[in-house]
């Protein structure tokens, strides 16, 4: 099932459990759009390990900033997709902290955010 259909499932309490990584949290538990009830209902835990499986540290966590660009090593127009990607991963950054609340694995200024 897809990322939308299994979240439709979740909100509206048709779906026990919904895989979502940590910074997603927030959109169910302080967002507008739910009811305090329900919100009362979120509560998280860290994924079981699977016996036998590679893992052996339940705390370590795999992810990223929410963005992942890929530039070709042998692109005709390498520099300018990696200056790109550069800007777009900064511009991405400074907005996600000013306008969403969201501090992502970038260096951003934050000189202007209400950031606590």
């Amino acid at each position: 099932m897809s990322n939308d259909d299994a979240r439709k499932y979740f909100i509206n309490e048709k779906a026990a459990i919904f895989l979502i990584a940590t910074w997603e949290l927030p959109n169910y538990t302080t967002s507008p759009y739910f009811s305090q009830e329900f919100k009362d209902k979120i509560g998280y835990f860290k994924f079981p390990l699977y016996e036998g499986g590679k893992g052996t540290d339940q705390n370590s966590y795999v992810g990223g900033p929410g963005i992942g660009l890929f530039v070709a090593q042998n692109s005709k127009v390498r520099k300018q997709a990696e200056d790109f990607a550069a800007f777009l991963v900064k511009e991405w950054g400074d907005k996600s902290v000013r306008a969403a609340g969201v501090i992502p694995a970038t260096k951003v200024d934050t000189t202007f955010s209400n950031v606590q």
